[in-house]
């Protein structure tokens, strides 16, 4: 329940938003997702091609692509920005939509501007769609939270969200569910996976995180306004107003806003630019003009927007990762826990970075992210999980390796001493199977044994060479 402010309220005289919907590809469809998108008017997009650093972000903003390399490692670079198609790296297509809409909030209506769109395909079956917006004009910085914390509701979960939809002309768009996946992403809900949601009572899409879209916020005020705590907990809280549209703020407590201020927030250039993360909301507040505020914008859209994608990433196949191994049946499941032991693998060795960027600001900002992710606590469960996997492999395995050892062993002496020497001689050459007739019953045990002892052999070397095709036939898919 929010507390009413009493102070006055500042103006945001710039209010650039994107909004990250991560989700779930279903199996084997992330190509067939991606010629969708191509079909649709997307368009790879790839450092190389320069006329795409101002295409997606609205006038008098742009991405510089040199800076953009140069910002990450060369490691985390080629899984960001790789340089062809790759099913291992990601995959951003993009789309420029520049169309002006109304966001109703009841008695009060925001008029907005949708900039473009991404789909990131990503490896682990895993997507983001980004809806870049901006309000296109001047207004309270309550209403500006007021709007992305209604905008980043997907579904209507309480009375407030029903009073809320998006109007441009006789469109009308009643959840931002149906707003983002009938107009701004078409196409993309038959390609959601779906499999977490078998015990699901209220949801209705694969969220991984919660019901709501991840915030990036950048936020200019008027030159002299001096930001401070409570103006960055409200950002990261997206504390707007109360249902009589006055300021409204999470805490009552100064301390408790300092404390967490003191472990969310990056002041370096204090108090003129400020940055704040936690699990739901990545902001920039800052009161700079011009070339500066350009250059500001251009890192939300542009570095921080892939090192916080990047961040997601890890956090979000954490969870999954963590949630397949909770569900698995390590006694009847062999497939799939072999298949989590190279999906964890392959996430640490490929793509779990402590080192993202390059650039100390950029060091410090994803390392606030990070810990407000909870990604290394994530990252020590999921390799104990791992340990615990492939000591559990390596029992089966040896109580597997016992039982076929001590069979074949029955065989070889029982075939190899008794049975060779009792029917071997009939089974020479031209067999007569008539002498076969008036073998004793313990020449029929020794036929028996050699002759299954055959089949054993041969079924045993069908299975051994199926695995090994089917284990090769994973290991180049994954």
């Amino acid at each position: 329940m929010g507390v009413r402010l009493t102070r006055k309220d500042a103006f945001v005289d710039t209010a650039l938003l994107q909004f990250i919907f991560p989700f779930s590809i279903k199996d084997g469809l992330r190509d067939e997702l991606r010629e969708e998108l191509l079909e649709r008017g997307y368009q790879p997009f790839t450092l190389e091609d320069r006329s795409l650093e101002d295409a997606y972000y609205g006038e008098g903003y742009r991405v510089s692509h040199q800076h953009l390399e140069r910002y990450y490692l060369p490691f985390t670079g080629s899984i960001l920005f790789p340089d062809r198609h790759s099913a291992s790296a990601f995959q951003r297509l993009s789309r420029v939509i520049e169309e002006g809409y109304e966001l109703s909030l009841g008695e009060r209506s925001i008029s907005f501007c949708v900039q473009s769109v991404d789909v990131v395909i990503c490896p682990f079956d895993l997507g983001f769609i980004t809806t870049r917006v901006s309000i296109e004009e001047k207004l309270p910085y309550s209403l500006v939270l007021e709007f992305a914390d209604r905008f980043r509701d997907l579904e209507d979960i309480n009375s407030r969200d029903e009073h809320t939809s998006v109007r441009r002309g006789e469109e009308n768009y009643g959840q931002m569910e149906e707003f983002i996946f009938k107009k701004v992403a078409p196409g993309i809900m038959p390609y959601l996976g779906t499999t977490d949601l078998d015990e699901a009572y209220y949801e209705t899409l694969p969220y991984f995180v919660d019901e709501r879209m991840f915030v990036l916020m950048f936020c200019r005020f008027a030159e002299g306004f001096a930001i401070d705590s409570i103006d960055m907990y409200r950002a990261l809280h997206l504390d707007g107003m109360n249902e009589n549209g006055e300021p409204v703020i999470g805490s009552s407590n100064p301390d408790f806003i300092k404390r967490y201020c003191d472990q969310h927030v990056y002041d370096r250039w204090s108090p003129g630019t400020v940055y704040g993360a936690n699990e739901h909301t990545f902001c920039c507040l800052t009161t700079t003009e011009g070339r500066r505020e350009r250059e500001l914008a251009g890192e939300m859209y542009g570095e921080l927007y892939y090192g916080l994608l990047l961040c997601l990433f890890h956090k979000i196949v954490l969870l999954k990762l963590s949630s397949n191994y909770s569900t698995i049946r390590l006694e009847y499941d062999r497939p799939t826990v072999e298949k989590l032991i190279r999906s964890i693998t392959n996430l640490s060795a490929k793509y779990y970075f402590l080192e993202i960027a390059s650039q100390l600001k950029g060091k410090e900002l994803f390392k606030m992210i990070r810990r407000s992710f909870g990604i290394h606590e994530l990252y020590i469960e999921v390799k104990e999980t791992l340990g615990e996997l492939y000591d559990y492999q390596d029992r089966t395995d040896a109580k597997t390796q016992n039982y076929l050892l001590m069979l074949l062993t029955l065989y070889t002496v029982i075939g190899g001493i008794y049975g060779m020497n009792q029917v071997i001689e009939d089974l020479d050459g031209q067999i007569d199977w008539r002498a076969m007739l008036k073998y004793s019953l313990f020449e029929h045990i020794a036929l028996f044994v050699t002759l299954s002892g055959l089949v054993i052999g041969f079924v045993l070397a069908v299975v051994v060479t199926k695995k090994w095709l089917s284990d090769y036939i994973r290991r180049r898919n994954s």
